[in-house]
């Protein structure tokens, strides 16, 4: 269930993980105490123009994988495949 939904149907979260339970709280209590940071999802793709002159695909994702590392030094690519980056961004960080 996303956070969304819990958030909207529950006034306290239990969380398990590989079947054994890890805490219990408030919603805004879990995020204040372990929520650490962002996810940055990125849909790498061509012009939606169509135009002859688009970047292949490859090239877009090298020079946004050059791009975010600039902009979030501790950016750690955790997912890459189709097109698609993920990332995880820690708190704090420009």
């Amino acid at each position: 269930m996303p956070m969304e939904e819990c958030e909207a149907l529950f006034t306290r979260l239990g969380i398990l993980v590989n079947g054994r339970f890890k805490c219990l709280g408030s919603i805004q209590h879990l995020k204040n105490r372990f929520g650490g940071g962002f996810s940055l999802t990125v849909i790498v793709g061509e012009a939606m123009n169509g135009s002859a002159q688009a970047p292949n695909t490859a090239t877009s994702t090298v020079a946004i994988k050059d791009f975010i590392q600039r902009k979030f030094s501790g950016a750690k690519l955790t997912d890459q495949h189709g097109g698609q980056l993920g990332y995880d961004l820690m708190s704090g960080q420009q």
